[in-house]
């Protein structure tokens, strides 16, 4: 029998502008008669971190091969918590190799900066080597409560300024994504002003 290609659901950004930034922190988009404020560190920490997570349940995570190598020395419960999580760890996109207690870090999550991949391995060992996780939770809920800040680490950081394709990306998932109103930590990504509420506000009739 014929086999069928799966289709594949894609999802339509709607029309919008952005207007610009505040205090190179908050991005303002204008889409219909809607204004969204959003925080471009917690949106894209939440985007990162919604990426990571769901390569838990893939067979094949994508990652970025480096052409040089980043290397870096392992405390002892760094790197017991290395061997204990590689499993979980090479899921997410990182692949490594260990001499010791240097990790030579060859791949990393395709949503993650070169730049900010070290900051973002290290924290993800320290939160699984340090337990703070309550211990009665699953093994799944500590690790990912350890990809919250693995996700904090990798995200543009507010008060820096950044390319516009950066950003323009960040606000068409933000608009296209119901699940990520909120950063890992609870803090809002966003927040809508309306045109009605501003010409109340400017006592328009």
């Amino acid at each position: 029998p014929k086999t069928e290609t799966p289709k594949v659901q894609t999802v339509l950004v709607p029309d919008y502008k952005i207007i610009g930034e505040l205090y190179n922190s908050y991005v303002i988009v204008e889409t219909g008669d809607i204004a969204y404020i959003i925080d471009k560190h917690a949106a894209h920490e939440r985007i990162i971190f919604e990426d990571l997570k769901k390569k838990l349940t893939m067979a094949v995570p994508s990652s970025q091969m480096l052409l040089l190598p980043i290397e870096a020395e392992l405390t002892s419960s760094e790197l017991s918590a290395i061997c204990e999580w590689e499993e979980d760890i090479k899921k997410t996109g990182f692949g490594y190799t260990l001499n010791g207690n240097t990790v030579s870090i060859s791949e990393i999550p395709a949503e993650i900066e070169v730049g900010a991949a070290q900051d973002a391995f290290l924290t993800l060992l320290d939160k699984l080597s340090t337990g703070e996780a309550d211990a009665s939770n699953s093994r799944y809920a500590r690790f990912e409560k350890a990809l919250y800040q693995c996700s904090c680490k990798a995200a543009i950081k507010a008060g820096r300024i950044y390319d516009g394709a950066h950003i323009k990306w960040i606000c068409d998932r933000v608009l296209t994504l119901d699940n990520i109103k909120y950063c890992p930590h609870g803090r809002p990504i966003a927040f809508e002003i309306t045109k009605h509420f501003l010409e109340k506000q400017f006592e328009r009739k």
